[in-house]
């Protein structure tokens, strides 16, 4: 009989269980020490702690031979479903998190770790990011967003192949709408077992579930979005965790909602028949889509215990197909099944591979993590570290490490910084013992880079002055041909938006900007835009001699006009609103070319500059990373209040920059 091991990785706990034909023998729920995992710079990084529970678990058991082990399936790339087999191209991709961090990737690299071990095969099943959507289901109505197949496929599909048991039908005939009713809300099409559409109940379309939103109106999220002091961050956590029942009665927990429509709660009543509506009315929509051919509605998830809501769902659509409930979630059964399909022959084990090319395909990288995919593959830059002891350094170099951007070279005192590494999960660091003196710890730095030991320069725990001027010595520096500049890149919205000179040039004289755009414009063709977008910002929008910037943005205009750094367009002087918007521009009846599509920031002062980024990133929840430019490499220079997102982004920045041309 095949004895199979089973992984279900959570947010701090490690369900595991023995499966064989007979179902699951024995089952665990393993809880980790949440501090602990809050500790590790990504979750990867978890992955030898959450081993050893699992190792616990088998020597307790002793279950003998393993012939397969299952773990849930992360995000990977667009996948149709079934049970894939984990090889080297997928343990990458989810080690890296190319496709995004979730706690299931430890699913696939923890079943092959002890796969190997146990001399066996590792696969996972129906991962997260299935997506067989049909193209029609896919198109929004605004180009350029398009629908995403994202929802509770595991337990769809477990479900799906059990009402086609039920129906004593083939699964490949089936037509089915089956609803996930969960903390999110998955209403799936499913013709033929697979997945044709599907709402995303995280942050798209679909019904209202305890905590989240579904489909709202569009008026209503721009008041949201646009209220004072709002932020994306804050948006999409009271969207995705503080909407629903919960925005109404102030709790999630349906058994708490039941009990107080029992003891004649009416606005209780009201709203769980108000979500019990939007769930039928998305299953109709469903339905229609089908042409009216369904062979039955399943209804499934932790939600459809609630006696009050499943009566509810039986009044409106019992009349329309046969139903099907399967309370709960059925994703230990599930994995453990899809594993025995293979083992019996009765389906075929997929073999992943990764996509071909540059992970982003024919497109031009317009987000971090598409910078982060770009580099997997490739080989880590070893960035040389100046002061690496410090844990917020350590940290972010950890981080950076597992994701496979950087190799660090740590320069500081040997037992202080292992002990660090030690805590930050960094493994086997590459250290140069040197004292805690700030001009020792620049020289060095910059000498291993100079002398090609280390690809990119990284300021730790000493200061930027002590660290520039290694960098600018005439013999033993690493000078460029023009100024040192910093480059703040700000990913918003699905594009770049590039900020300079907010951390180097305190004088700024029209030579001088001329070599900070010099910097910035190599930097916007490096992230492959052809014919960047420049605005000289300034006060106002005319010249005034008591404005000295002023001046030097027209000049710099005609210079950029001119032709000097190639295909690129500018305006100078322009104010920062008509910059940043077209409406602004409209009700100042300015005649900008160039407004609300501007590439490249170009300040008036350091100060400024500075400024705007940090507003930019406080009021707008964009994402940052940045760069000094124009030495012979990156340097990676960080600010103390940096978040850790920030200085991961300046790193994969500085890696990309180095890596070989697209």
């Amino acid at each position: 009989m095949p004895s199979i091991l089973v992984i279900n990785p959570g947010s701090t706990s490690t369900k595991i269980a023995l499966f064989s034909e007979e179902g699951i023998l024995v089952e665990e729920s393993l809880e980790h020490d949440a501090s602990a995992l809050r500790q590790l710079p990504s979750i990867a990084a978890q992955l030898s702690l959450r081993k050893q529970t699992l190792l616990d678990f088998l020597e307790r058991h002793n279950p003998g031979k393993l012939d397969m082990i299952v773990g849930r399936g992360g995000p990977l790339r667009p996948l149709e479903g079934g049970t894939w087999i984990v090889n080297r191209e997928m343990a990458d991709d989810l080690r890296s998190a190319r496709y995004g961090e979730h706690a299931s990737l430890l699913g696939g690299l923890l079943a092959l770790d002890l796969a190997e071990a146990h001399g066996t095969r590792a696969c996972v099943v129906d991962p997260v990011t299935v997506d067989e959507m049909d193209d029609v289901a896919r198109v929004s109505g605004v180009k350029g967003i398009e629908r995403r197949g994202r929802g509770h496929a595991l337990n769809l599909k477990a479900v799906c192949r059990q009402a086609a048991e039920e129906l004593g039908k083939p699964l490949e005939e089936t037509r089915l709408i089956a609803a996930h009713l969960g903390g999110g809300i998955s209403v799936a099409l499913m013709r033929g077992g697979k997945i044709r559409d599907i709402n995303d109940g995280l942050l798209g379309m679909g019904p209202f579930s305890a905590n989240r939103a579904g489909a709202l109106p569009l008026s209503g999220i721009l008041d949201l979005a646009f209220a004072p002091g709002q932020s994306r961050s804050s948006l999409e956590k009271q969207l995705s965790s503080g909407a629903g029942l919960y925005s109404y009665l102030g709790t999630a927990d349906l058994r708490e909602i039941e009990k107080r429509i029992e003891e004649g709660d009416e606005e209780a009543r009201f709203h769980l028949e108000a979500m019990a509506y939007q769930i039928a009315k998305e299953i109709g929509a469903g339905i229609a889509a089908l042409q009216g051919k369904v062979d039955g509605i399943v209804l499934t998830g932790g939600m459809s215990r609630c006696e009050f809501l499943m009566k509810k769902l039986r009044d409106s659509l019992s009349s329309l197909a046969p139903l099907f409930h399967s309370p709960g979630e059925k994703e230990m059964e599930a994995l453990g099944l899809g594993a025995l399909r293979v083992l019996k022959g009765e389906e075929e084990a997929r073999v992943y591979q990764q996509e071909s090319g540059s992970p982003s395909g024919s497109q031009p990288p317009r987000s971090f993590e598409d910078l982060i995919a770009r580099l997997s593959g490739d080989t880590p830059r070893r960035v040389a570290v100046a002061g690496a002891a410090k844990a917020s350094v350590i940290e972010a170099l950890a981080r950076a490490s597992h994701r496979g951007i950087v190799e660090p070279l740590l320069l500081g005192p040997e037992d202080k910084i292992r002990e660090l590494c030690g805590k930050a999960g960094l493994e086997n660091p590459l250290i140069l013992d040197i004292p805690e003196d700030d001009e020792t710890l620049a020289k060095a730095a910059v000498r291993e880079v100079r002398e090609g030991r280390a690809q990119i320069l990284m300021k730790g725990s000493l200061s930027t002055s002590s660290l520039l001027k290694a960098v600018l010595h005439a013999e033993e520096g690493l000078r460029g041909d023009g100024k040192l500049s910093h480059v703040a890149l700000l990913e918003s919205r699905g594009r770049w938006m590039l900020h300079t000179d907010g951390g180097i040039n305190v004088e700024q004289d029209l030579e001088t900007r001329k070599s900070i755009l010099s910097n910035a414009v190599a930097l916007a063709r490096r992230l492959e835009i052809p014919e960047p977008a420049i605005a000289g910002l300034a006060l106002v929008e005319n010249e005034n001699k008591d404005l000295p910037e002023t001046l030097d943005m027209k000049q710099l205009a005609l210079w950029v006009e001119e032709g000097a750094l190639g295909d690129a367009r500018m305006e100078g002087p322009l104010a920062l609103d008509v910059a940043f918007s077209r409406e602004s521009a409209d009700s100042k009846g300015s005649d900008s070319k160039l407004s609300g599509c501007v590439d490249i920031f170009l300040g008036p002062n350091i100060t400024a500059t500075n400024f705007v980024v940090k507003a930019l990133l406080d009021y707008r929840q964009v994402k940052v990373g940045g760069l000094v430019l124009g030495a012979r490499v990156p340097i990676v220079l960080l600010s103390r209040s940096d978040s850790p997102e920030t200085r991961l982004y300046s790193l994969a920045l500085g890696a990309y920059c180095d890596s070989p041309e697209s």
